[in-house]
């Protein structure tokens, strides 16, 4: 049903170049731009790409209350 945010995720290969546990910054989000362009996927994909830290994007999907 769920998964751990820090165990493997299959949006890892499509989203992201650094692994989870690399990251400074997690970005979640239930959509991404690569998965759906709409106004609020294109903002939070401008804040990604001019983030100056290491950066992962996380499905929404992804996150339990673990």
């Amino acid at each position: 049903m769920f998964s751990s945010p820090f165990g493997p995720s299959p949006a890892k290969d499509d989203l992201n170049i650094i692994d989870i546990k690399d990251s400074e910054v997690i970005f979640v989000s239930d959509m991404f731009a690569s998965q759906y362009a709409g106004g609020a996927e294109l903002t939070t994909e401008a804040l990604y790409k001019k983030s100056k830290f290491k950066t992962f994007k996380l499905n929404s999907q992804y996150i339990n209350e673990q």
